[in-house]
């Protein structure tokens, strides 16, 4: 009708009668009787549906009390009274009007007489299908229901209502007001959410999928103008933002790369129209000859907390942390045109785990220092947690928020692509979840981040599933209470918790109470204040007063809500420099003929180091000691002149570029390449 998409009639018709569509399940293991009593049952529901409309609500009613009749006697198997349905009880007799209902019963082992139904031997396997089948039929009178009622809305409501074609209408209908410029956007927005959300909503979610590339743009054209507007309306914005998350969920591989560039368009289409983005030059330290490496490393971290911490929550809110990044070192004057950028943020994260706020995982992935540890430190601990964690944050949002300037070719010395920011070392998911308001919930979910965090090969006991299924006195924990000990500390984990034993019937409540005590409780504070520096960078002028807020906060930050805690850590950090990796590289790299041959001996020796080694070649090339997310880079080698065999390589970071001497062997190339790493590492030089 009217200006809508043009679809066929008959692609999503909502006739479920056939026995084919029954669940696989019923057709394979249940009784003949029972799929075609199920047949007969939405047969008759549908004609009587659309025959009456104004009958939906009723029949749903009818169908939700056959599903309890049903499900009782699987739910209560030692109470007998749930096995008796009496038919003089008017609703009883109102479902049994319907044809296939006392067919049904009966396929079930259900006996009648003249005035009950007895069941004497309950199937569950049989009745949980029937259950199920009885759900799809009630989930069908459900959709007709809010397909009659919503048609009423459509652009020509005087056309007659046909519910085999209701759902491709109705999805066409809500695609059309969404890409329009009408004011009934907000409801429409409301009405695609239900299609994507409700269990019901099977022959919608069908007929969307036909045209899910016309629903993702229009959704995403809608975010978008609504964060140009700095995100006025955060109930639409959020509104909209869940459905695109429902449309491109986060964690599907054929949608990553198309993600990350919304996430990127969502940073840009935050940016005030007016605003004048200029460059931010932080002078940093990271040398003292009179230091050790450890203490160059937090010499890094310290200036980074000083120069960042600089700026007011004015200065933030105008944008002050989103503009094109220029680092430049004290001591070493010099121009950044990317690679002194990669350097740093490959290297600040080398001194966290130096600075006391941080801890590795037997993964090795870094977590914050536990709350109880940092407490015992004194007064000026929580002061000091914050300002570090906010720092953290605000880097970690500037190495995301730099790929928008990258993309948008707005570097002011280099024109083209480049290689990504990585950070040199990755965060536990456990912590990146609770920095997208997502906190793993579930007992299975903590047992999974527990396992995600064990060393390879050396899987945490209490992440196996297996774990419940032995007896304390099997498993050595005859003698545990409610507590977690930490250091010498013991942390409650219920009131009086310490006079609380666990035991075989308890011990999967007290497991995970004890994750959540170790994973999410531990981080809390970290986690916040992490977010808070995180959104200083990538929020937006509503945003910045929700950064505590759950919904808010989650529902308006892209890289929260559109990606998942694994692919937000590969965005930050990439993955370690493997062999296979060294293959990629090899593949994109552009070589000149004159060292081609030096060239192939550079990607063997790197491919036989071991990974900490191949990290550091990898860093001297290109100023990343972790490879990006997405695909590898393109470096140039080429010759360089001189003495070649006592002629050092030389890297150009910012350009990606690698001058290689003519080595008249691959052993003296090894040698030579090993003296310019370690030199360059040492330094954090480009030589």
């Amino acid at each position: 009708p009217g200006q809508m998409f043009a679809f066929r009639r008959d692609a999503h018709p909502l006739n479920l009668a056939g026995a084919s569509d029954l669940l696989p399940s019923v057709q394979d293991h249940a009784d003949t009787n029972v799929a075609t009593a199920m047949s007969s049952l939405r047969q008759s529901l549908r004609a009587a549906a659309v025959a009456a409309p104004e009958s939906m609500p009723a029949l749903v009613k009818d169908t939700v009390l056959l599903t309890k009749l049903l499900r009782n006697p699987v739910d209560n198997p030692s109470e007998h009274k749930y096995r008796t349905v009496k038919l003089t009880n008017p609703h009883v007799a109102r479902i049994l009007t319907h044809v296939g209902v006392r067919d049904i019963l009966e396929a079930c082992g259900f006996e009648s007489d003249s005035t009950v139904f007895h069941l004497a031997e309950p199937s569950a396997p049989l009745l949980k299908q029937v259950v199920n089948e009885v759900e799809s039929v009630q989930h069908m009178v459900q959709e007709l229901s809010w397909l009659h009622a919503t048609s009423t809305k459509l652009p020509s409501p005087t056309l007659a209502w046909e519910a085999d074609d209701a759902a491709t209408i109705l999805v066409g209908a809500c695609i059309t007001a969404l890409s329009g410029d009408g004011a009934e956007k907000p409801e429409w927005m409301q009405r695609l959410h239900f299609i994507l959300s409700a269990p019901e909503m099977r022959s919608c979610r069908g007929a969307l999928d036909d045209v899910k590339e016309d629903a993702v743009k229009a959704v995403q054209a809608v975010a978008l103008d609504l964060v140009k507007t700095c995100g006025h309306d955060l109930t639409a914005l959020i509104l909209t933002n869940k459905c695109f998350a429902l449309l491109w969920p986060p964690g599907d591989s054929s949608t990553l790369d198309k993600r990350v560039d919304f996430c990127l368009d969502y940073l840009k289409a935050s940016v005030p129209p007016h605003s004048r983005l200029d460059d931010l030059k932080l002078i940093l330290e990271k040398n003292d000859d009179d230091k050790s490496a450890d203490e160059n490393k937090l010499l890094l971290l310290h200036s980074t907390i000083d120069a960042l911490g600089v700026f007011s929550e004015m200065g933030v809110r105008a944008g002050m942390l989103k503009q094109v990044l220029d680092i430049e070192y004290k001591s070493e004057p010099g121009v950044d045109a990317g690679g002194l950028r990669r350097q740093f943020f490959d290297q600040f994260t080398a001194g966290l785990t130096e600075s006391g706020m941080w801890t590795l995982t037997e993964a090795e992935s870094l977590r914050p220092v536990d709350g109880v540890i940092l407490a015992q430190r004194g007064p000026s601990a929580a002061a000091e947690l914050r300002l570090h964690m906010e720092t953290c944050g605000r880097v970690c949002g500037m190495c995301l928020y730099q790929e928008l300037h990258q993309r948008d070719e707005m570097m002011e010395f280099f024109q083209g692509p480049q290689l990504k920011n990585t950070l040199g070392a990755s965060f536990a998911r456990f912590f990146i979840r609770l920095v997208q308001h997502n906190p793993p919930a579930s007992l299975a979910e903590l047992q999974a981040e527990l396992g995600e965090e064990s060393a390879p090969g050396r899987t945490d006991f209490r992440a196996a599933p297996e774990f419940l299924k032995h007896g304390l006195a099997e498993s050595g924990m005859e003698g545990y209470t409610y507590v977690r000990s930490v250091g010498e500390a013991e942390v409650p984990l219920v009131e009086g918790g310490q006079g609380k034993e666990v035991t075989d019937e308890n011990k999967g409540e007290w497991l995970e109470k004890l994750l959540w005590s170790e994973m999410v409780e531990s981080c809390a504070d970290a986690a916040k204040h992490f977010r808070k520096g995180f959104m200083d960078v990538v929020g937006f002028a509503s945003t910045y007063d929700h950064v505590d807020d759950p919904e808010i906060c989650r529902w308006t930050t892209p890289h929260f809500f559109m990606l998942t805690a694994d692919e937000l850590r590969t965005q930050w950090s990439g993955a370690p420099v493997s062999p296979a990796f060294v293959d990629e590289l090899q593949a994109n790299a552009i070589v000149q003929k004159d060292v081609k041959e030096q060239a192939g001996w550079l990607w063997d020796i790197m491919r036989d180091l071991d990974d900490h080694q191949r990290a550091k070649y990898y860093r001297f090339m290109t100023g990343s000691s972790r490879r990006p997310a997405g695909k590898a880079p393109t470096i140039e080698i080429g010759p360089k002149e001189g003495d070649e065999d006592w002629n050092l390589p030389f890297a150009h970071t910012c350009a990606n570029k690698l001058d290689m001497p003519s080595y008249s062997s691959m052993e003296m190339l090894r040698e030579r390449m090993a003296q310019a790493v370690e030199r360059g590492h040492e330094t954090f030089d480009d030589e």
